[in-house]
């Protein structure tokens, strides 16, 4: 056990085993400053660890009973696309308690304990596409298995009950976008496009593997580049540093496709004056007002009444 500040351990000890029929032992760390600390437990033999924030502590002795939760073992058979088993493919799990997250982040709750397995280079399934993995499943798991960078691509699961026969994954090459931003005059526009109101568990996904851009500048040429994601319907917001907003609805493409959304016109729009009037023709403040174009691509500006 470890009381840690700043990720750097500050006191520890061993756990002293309980006595015979007692359901529980008691135990004290060496004193230590006030300040902010987490503490952990990790089991000798294999490393899993349960670990909780305490929070600022100040002076004086604290009472923390520790929730040690035994994992859960997951069984995960990896298929390629074509089905056939997926040997050597890495196997990783992430789990957070549902109440209160925010997607992509395991909780850090003062007070919340949560247990994992110790970092390190992830599992591999076997030569029959199989692993076995220690998971706490006291709120979501998130499985993923393969890489964004792996040819045979990347499959994802998440699970909030352990599975009664082996979690099945096929792995797919993901998929990027792409596409070039311009004014009337053909001239690269400055801007910044983002893929807007993905799944909860796409952002858990791309929040916890790395090499995912969700959100970037465009390049000096007005290029757009998003992406590895899995094959799903997307949202492309593209926010030019100067002229209209706009936003791009693609469908759910071909598994490692690239979808190429051409060349994206900014427009500095025209001037609009709106009155807004309740049914006996009075003016109505404080309204919102917006306005939208269509052809696929979406023009957004809004506005308030005074």
């Amino acid at each position: 056990m470890k009381l840690a500040k700043e990720g750097a351990a500050v006191a520890s000890m061993p756990v002293p085993i309980a006595v015979e029929g007692a359901a529980a032992t008691r135990f004290s760390l060496p004193p230590v400053k006030p300040g902010r600390y987490a503490l952990e437990i990790a089991r000798a033999r294999d490393g899993w660890t349960c670990r909780a924030d305490l929070g600022p502590l100040g002076p004086g002795a604290h009472l923390v009973a520790p929730a040690w939760r035994e994992p859960a073992a997951v069984g995960v058979r990896v298929k390629t696309a074509d089905g056939k088993p997926a040997v050597g493919v890495p196997v990783r799990a992430w789990s957070r308690r549902p109440a209160g997250d925010e997607p992509g982040r395991t909780s850090s709750s003062i007070g919340t304990w949560s247990c994992a397995s110790p970092t390190g280079p992830p599992r591999a399934t076997d030569a029959t596409g199989v692993v076995r993995l220690p998971i706490d499943l006291s709120g979501q798991a998130l499985i993923v298995a393969g890489d964004w960078k792996d040819d045979r691509g990347l499959g994802y699961q998440i699970l909030d009950r352990a599975p009664t026969d082996a979690l099945t994954l096929t792995l797919a090459v993901p998929i990027r976008v792409r596409g070039n931003v311009e004014d009337e005059k053909d001239r690269p526009v400055a801007c910044d496009a983002s893929l807007t109101d993905l799944p909860s568990d796409l952002s858990w996904l791309t929040g916890v593997v790395p090499g995912a851009t969700v959100k970037a500048a465009c390049d000096p040429q007005g290029g757009i580049a998003l992406g590895p994601l899995p094959s799903t319907p997307l949202n492309v917001e593209v926010l030019p540093r100067v002229g209209l907003p706009m936003r791009v609805g693609v469908e759910a493409p071909a598994p490692g496709a690239t979808v190429d959304l051409g060349v994206l016109r900014v427009h500095n729009g025209e001037s609009l004056r709106v009155v807004v009037q309740d049914e006996l023709g009075s003016p109505v403040p404080g309204a919102k007002v917006t306005a939208r174009g269509s052809a696929g691509i979406l023009l957004s500006v809004a506005g308030i009444t005074s």
